[in-house]
Order: C-alpha cells, then structure tokens, then sequence
C-alpha cells in the first residue's frame, strides 16, 4: 500500500493512503485518505506537473469533483470485484 505525506498548516505532516490513482482523458488524479482518520471522506486531487517535470497535486472545483467522483466510484467498484 502507498503512502504520501503532506505538509498541514501547522507544519506538521500527515500520512495518507492512497486507494487509487486513474485518469479521465488526459488529465490524472489521485483518491487519497488519512492514515490516522480512516472513516474520513476520501480527497481527491488532479496529479499535474511543475516547470521541472515533477508532478504536484491540485484542489479541484466542485463542478469537476462530480465528475471526477463518479469516475473514482466506477474505478473502485471495479477494485471490488
């Protein structure tokens, strides 16, 4: 299992899980959740690349996130079976 870890507002960093990683058309995104906090909402951010070719994870507006969240349902679904 992956694992990232982010830098909160206090400085301090949280682990995530990452349950998948997909994509729609050419963009990618990633469905991640806290390690410490399993029955939270699982986040999902769109994987892009910086100037340097090193990939950086964007917030998503609510009109992509339905879309993108159906996606993930299909894909985890998939997972299941």
């Amino acid at each position: 299992m992956q694992k990232l870890a982010f830098e909160d507002d206090q400085g301090q960093y949280v682990d995530f899980i990452v349950k998948a990683q997909f994509n729609i058309g050419y963009s990618k995104y990633i469905a991640i959740l806290p390690v410490d906090e399993i029955q939270s909402p699982t986040y999902i951010l769109k994987i892009e690349m910086d100037d340097n070719g090193n990939e950086v994870f964007v917030g998503i507006d609510d009109e992509e996130l339905k879309e993108v969240s159906k996606a993930y349902e299909k894909v985890r679904n998939q997972n299941m079976q």
